[in-house]
């Protein structure tokens, strides 16, 4: 099956392109840029031809992965489903709730296969980890924490990252890792601290609880990222073995899955409805921030 990256950045190069570049599922025909320069460069990296015409690449290709910000692939996910293509999105699905649903309808529609890039989802160890502690069940609480620095000149690089912040970058990854085990959020309280920084204080089905404490922006040197649960049986904590990984061995496990899920007809796994929820909860949190108050999904 035939397969075009949608996309010029290093992401794109580093993760999704060397991912379908190196897929045994997959031929990487084409990728797609605006900047017609860039789209060379990158296509020539990855062995594969260049395209700035969008309706040139859907006429070469079975499937797309994306790697642009959510404004930028909404709109053209939309167009690509309805040509009848498979998808590979990246998270947040969009940033507007309206923009997402109509994906998601287009997507059920077609009838393809769509899977969001949840990047803990998709590690092997890790996926394995979180569907085993689920299945021990137990738990009442979870922790996620992603306290990081980003350089301000990536972060100028990246608009839509800068205005938005951890809440919308980091927040879809840490509910694909609470959700997993304690199932889906039902309400969330934010609460916003310096720069990006925002705490969740989670409420999920059968009254289980957790946060999350999310940002970009932490002073330089400050590095915390990792997730817990907590239960009558004690604490699970994911060892480093589970937790250490590649963003590219991510993307080929996601890329088998939609190349299964092309060829089969199953669905399952973190599908644009899936990334629709999330978008729910992220706009929860934001009318959260805004009231000062809990609000319900």
């Amino acid at each position: 099956m035939r397969i075009g990256v949608v996309g010029t950045s290093y992401w794109t190069e580093s993760v999704h392109g060397k991912a379908a570049a190196g897929s045994a599922d997959w031929e990487l025909t084409t990728v797609y840029g605006r900047d017609a320069e860039k789209a060379a460069v990158l296509a020539g990296k990855l062995g594969c031809a260049p395209t700035t015409d969008f309706d040139e690449l859907l006429g070469a290709v079975d499937a797309l992965v994306f790697a642009v910000p959510p404004d930028v692939q909404a709109p053209l996910a939309l167009r690509a489903a309805a040509a009848g293509k498979h998808l590979l999105l990246e998270k947040p699905l969009a940033l507007d709730r309206a923009q997402g649903a109509e994906l998601v309808q287009a997507i059920s529609t077609a009838g393809v296969a769509s899977l969001v890039f949840f990047t803990l989802r998709w590690v092997p160890s890790t996926s394995a980890w979180l569907d085993e502690t689920r299945d021990r069940g137990g738990w009442e609480s979870g922790r996620f924490e992603q306290l990081v620095h980003l350089p301000g000149a990536f972060l100028e690089a990246s608009p839509w990252r800068a205005e938005h912040g951890a809440l919308w970058d980091v927040g879809p990854h840490a509910l694909s890792a609470l959700e997993r085990v304690l199932g889906p959020v039902l309400a969330v309280t934010a609460v916003r601290g310096v720069r990006d920084h925002v705490v969740l204080v989670l409420r999920h089905a059968g009254d289980t609880t957790s946060t999350a404490e999310l940002t970009l922006t932490a002073p330089e040197g400050v590095r915390r990222v990792g997730f817990r649960f907590v239960g009558a049986t004690g604490e699970a904590v994911p060892d480093a073995a589970v937790t250490t990984f590649t963003a590219d061995v991510a993307s080929a496990a996601a890329l088998a899955a939609l190349a299964d899920q092309a060829r089969t007809g199953r669905r399952e796994g973190p599908d644009a409805a899936y990334g629709l929820h999330v978008v729910d909860v992220l706009a929860a949190a934001q009318r959260s921030l805004a009231s000062g108050a809990a609000e319900t999904v």
